[in-house]
């Protein structure tokens, strides 16, 4: 009896954690560290951005963690960073039926250098007293991703310096998580042997 009642006692907080706690939200790792100036500020500003808009209110990271949410696990590199823009701007054009609000905005609102440096100082650990290399970093590292755009280059020109870019360039890194990998190669196995017996069926 005392055993079992001991027992009790040393499972009830992990019964806590895991029905009562909420789930932590997944973050998407940023390159770089204290010190490193290799630190990502595309991605770091795009995060920044995903937050600051309230995204998460409509939106998880990993599937399948909180129901009528819609997932963007895996979303990094499933559609251009066209298709990216112009769901932004008109969500119903790309996705019929969307209920995503357009965030146009931010194609013409321009990136806050100031905010950019108060986001590398809180990732890095560094207190910036040179930002002429952030500078530098930021223009190269935009340049890529413009690099990227099937756009006019007229059009590159309105956006390189808007909001709307690193918020493209962060979406395109949420890479699938452990269990959307194992759901997803569980889908393809299912659709393999579909396909597999609905060939046999016609052959035969």
């Amino acid at each position: 009896m005392k055993k079992s009642f001991i027992l009790i006692l040393l499972l009830l907080p992990l019964l806590f954690y895991s029905f009562i706690l909420p789930r932590p939200t997944r973050r998407i790792s940023t390159p770089g560290s204290a010190k490193d100036s290799s630190i990502n500020l595309l991605a770091i500003y795009g995060e920044y951005i995903f937050g600051r808009q309230g995204c998460i209110r409509c939106h998880v990271l990993v599937e399948n963690t909180v129901p009528g949410k819609i997932s963007l696990d895996g979303l990094g590199g499933k559609y251009t960073n066209d298709w990216h823009l112009m769901h932004l701007n008109e969500p119903a054009m790309m996705v019929p039926d969307s209920r995503m609000p357009s965030y146009e905005l931010l194609s013409k609102r321009e990136i806050s250098f100031q905010k950019l440096i108060q986001l590398y100082q809180q990732n890095s650990g560094d207190l910036v007293t040179d930002s002429s290399a952030i500078r530098r970093q930021l223009s190269d590292s935009m340049q890529n991703i413009m690099d990227k755009f099937y756009l006019p280059d007229s059009k590159k020109e309105t956006l390189v310096t808007k909001e709307i870019m690193p918020l493209i360039y962060w979406l395109q890194q949420i890479k699938p998580s452990p269990s959307k990998k194992i759901s997803d190669s569980i889908r393809i196995e299912s659709a393999n042997r579909e396909y597999a017996n609905k060939l046999y069926l016609w052959k035969k």
